[in-house]
């Protein structure tokens, strides 16, 4: 038996001027027929209704009989009539207000059953691995694809970036004063004696060098009484060790023969102002080690930079990107005495990037001749890995390793329209037919029983994903 919902859908889908309706015995009254009426002249369509039994007969006589001058064709064997509805016009007031209301409910379920839904196809399809290597060079003087040459359009994107780091120094030295001061020379021989700056003497017993500081002339001796004259001397190294007081007694290193000459420190003479101290300074390394540190972060910043001006589609190939420092300035040298050492560094970044549409049409062209005649490149899990990317002045040059899944063709679009207005199992059906397809799933929206279901007419309420089988 049909419902009222297929007759409908018989009358919008008759291509000719007249539609034939059987009307059913069972489960159908006069407010059902009124609503096909109304489609059929919304439609501009003639309504031939052919009654099933005796009660659908006298359900289209009363049909012919609801509107004044009008007549519905019945295919019985009476006659169609007319029937002038000025006598009954009282009586049927009521109820014709009541049809109205149901024609109007019945026209407003039937558009959102059939215009509302929509339906969404989900397509398995077999794959067949794909893997090849391919030159490329994304040339920035390139404006279109050359696939002879592997060549593709590219983009020249420069960033500069500045930043400041400070880092503990951790180097280590001794600093401090020499000692310094005056000792008295000694000549016990017939002639004067001039130790020259430079001359070097030694604590006696012990290695603590010091050196004359300047020419010093100490006269003979007079009689048994040696010649003598006081001057500086200073540490030959800095330290405590080397300030010294009245008694000490020096040796000449230089090997000046004794007793005849001798040094020593007298009364009111002292060697004093020696001192040292351990302090942190600027280690080779410490340098080394920050400008490495403030390069990476710089290096970090500088891709995003770069990857931010980029397109949605522009990729970008970070192991090319160049960076090169062009300004760098510490607060200390190496061996300065600091506890803290800062870097100020400049540097530039320069990338050559492409579009990934580029990229799959070079693709396209360039294997299309490898892929087997119905089948194509499946592009939703097509991946392109850069290898050995090498960035010169106009060009970013690589091998492309491109891994893909490759499909049979499909016509998306023919599917949806042989899909268009079937219930469910017809769908099924339709899609278990085809047989480049491993596996199907649709799903039709509103979700009511099975019997009201259809997938839309409009194929835009149609979405049709297509998707590979895991290997």
């Amino acid at each position: 038996m049909s419902s009222l919902f297929e007759l409908l859908e018989r009358i919008l889908a008759e291509e000719g001027d007249a539609v034939e309706i059987e009307v059913p015995e069972e489960n159908f009254n006069l407010l059902m027929l009124r609503t096909l009426q109304e489609k059929a002249k919304k439609e501009k369509k003639k309504l031939v209704l052919k009654p099933t039994g005796s009660r659908s007969k006298n359900l289209i006589q009363t049909l012919t009989e609801g509107e004044e001058g009008e007549v519905v064709e019945v295919k019985a064997k009476k006659k169609a009539r007319k029937i002038n509805f000025g006598a009954l016009r009282k009586l049927a007031f009521v109820p014709l207000i009541l049809v109205g209301f149901l024609i109007l409910f019945g026209g407003g379920a039937y558009w959102a059953l059939y215009y509302l839904p929509r339906a969404e196809v989900i397509l398995t399809l077999n794959p067949i691995p794909f893997v090849k290597e391919i030159s490329v060079s994304a040339d920035i003087a390139a404006e279109e694809i050359d696939a002879e040459k592997g060549i593709i359009p590219g983009t020249l994107h420069t960033a500069t970036e500045e930043g400041e780091k400070t880092a503990d120094a951790t180097g280590t030295a001794t600093v401090g004063e020499k000692a310094s001061g005056t000792v008295t020379f000694e000549n016990c021989t017939d002639t004067s004696k001039t130790f020259s700056a430079g001359t070097e003497l030694k604590v006696e017993g012990t290695d603590l060098k010091y050196k004359v500081d300047s020419d010093v002339n100490v006269p003979e001796k007079v009689g048994p009484t040696c010649g003598t004259k006081g001057s500086s001397i200073t540490a030959t190294s800095i330290g405590t060790d080397y300030n010294k007081g009245e008694g000490t007694n020096f040796d000449f290193i230089s090997g000046l023969n004794e007793p005849s000459y001798d040094a020593y420190v007298i009364s009111g003479q002292s060697v004093s102002g020696g001192s040292s101290e351990e302090v942190t300074i600027v280690a080779a390394g410490d340098q080394s080690n920050l400008l490495e540190d403030l390069k990476k972060d710089l290096v970090k910043e500088g891709k995003k930079t770069i990857i931010g001006e980029g397109g949605l589609d522009e990729v970008i190939v970070e192991r090319a990107i160049k960076s090169e420092v062009t300004k760098k300035t510490f607060s200390h040298a190496v061996g300065e005495q600091t506890d803290k050492l800062t870097l100020n560094l400049t540097m530039k970044f320069t990338i050559i990037t492409y579009s990934g549409a580029s990229m799959q049409d070079l693709i396209s062209q360039t294997i299309s001749t490898l892929i087997p005649e119905g089948y194509t490149l499946f592009p939703g899990e097509t991946s392109v890995e850069p290898l050995d990317p090498k960035l010169s002045k106009n060009k970013l040059s690589f091998q492309a390793k491109v891994s893909s899944d490759v499909v049979p063709e499909i016509d998306t679009e023919k599917i949806k329209n042989d899909l268009t207005g079937r219930n469910p199992a017809s769908a099924q059906e339709y899609l278990s037919s085809l047989g480049e397809v491993n596996a199907y799933e649709i799903k039709i929206w509103p979700n009511l029983p099975e019997s009201f279901q259809r997938v839309p007419r409009n194929t835009d309420r149609i979405t049709i994903t297509l998707k590979t089988e895991e290997l």
